[in-house]
């Protein structure tokens, strides 16, 4: 197995490192590089051993270069230690966990504002249907899942919501790409979140919508059998609880295979009520819709 060979090469090169004490040796070649961007490649969101492994190897890389240190290793350490942070905090140094925390709390502040700004358009009947509109709430959501950290509690809302706003934009202007890009975002968000987190169902129904839509225009086969999938995964995880907000659309489960994928073709926005706030993210450790994430 892949990962199992690249974790493996990887701690033996650090072993030789820590044996070495501050000389460069093996660590320093360039094929290091190389296998720990494998590694990240194939490595799961929950793969703490993987990400632990590619943090060790940079951060070692960076603080043994010396005057020639290469931002490289820094930058790609620190995302890997922040991959770790929302699953293992105890296991990420203290002085990266604080680093990452205060880079959360004011990526967390600038993206708060973008989602605010975007919402106020996509939420509103009569500027939702100007096309010029919905773009420039697309290109706030885009600036917010940029400038936030894979581990932020927001990333995986501000996807989801970034897929729903491709979508309404194709309403307008009938873009595949548009589409492409709904439906990638949505299963990045899907893929991002755990399966115990609140959300979860909500972020499924949210692919399943983009997957549907997609079928109807290419009529691809694929989009209906994995709407279908992920609709019956959506209303398995789903909450038995009534919804949190007024308007939601409860999932069910139909009995056909297009009614089925059908289910959750509208967009699911998250309520002004559960918008984010910014600094409050990583303060109090909520997510994307203000509940408290059971992963952090």
């Amino acid at each position: 197995m892949e990962r199992d060979e690249l974790v493996g090469r990887l701690t033996a090169v650090l072993d030789v490192a820590n044996n070495d004490g501050d000389s460069a040796g093996p660590i320093m070649a360039a094929d290091v590089v190389t296998l720990t961007d494998r590694l990240a490649a194939v490595a799961a969101r929950t793969d703490i051993e993987a990400w632990l492994t590619v943090a060790a190897v940079r951060w070692v890389r960076f603080e043994r270069s010396g005057e020639d240190r290469d931002a490289a290793d820094l930058t790609v350490a620190l995302a890997a230690f922040g991959r770790v942070l929302p699953l293992a905090a105890e296991l990420v140094p203290k002085p990266i966990r604080e680093y990452l925390e205060r880079q959360a709390e004011v990526a967390g502040d600038i993206a708060a504002r973008l989602y605010h700004q975007s919402m106020q358009i996509l939420q509103d009947p009569d500027l939702a249907a100007d096309v010029a509109a919905v773009s420039q709430a697309v290109a706030w959501l885009e600036q917010a899942v940029e400038v936030l950290p894979h581990h932020h509690p927001y990333r995986a809302g501000f996807l989801t919501n970034l897929g729903n706003a491709l979508r309404t934009r194709y309403g307008h202007t009938g873009e595949p790409a548009d589409l492409d890009r709904s439906v990638s975002s949505a299963r990045e968000a899907v893929d991002a979140t755990a399966r115990d987190h609140p959300d979860y169902a909500l972020f499924l129904s949210n692919l399943v919508a983009a997957l549907q839509v997609r079928y109807e225009h290419t009529g691809s086969p694929a989009d209906l059998d994995r709407a279908v999938v992920t609709a019956l995964e959506a209303a398995d995880a789903a909450d038995p609880r009534p919804p949190a907000w007024p308007g939601a659309l409860p999932i069910s489960v139909p009995t056909s295979r297009r009614a089925t994928a059908a289910t959750a073709t509208w967009p699911t926005w998250m309520p002004p009520s559960r918008w984010p706030s910014g600094r409050s993210a990583m303060s109090h450790r909520t997510g994307p819709t203000g509940r408290r994430s059971s992963r952090i």
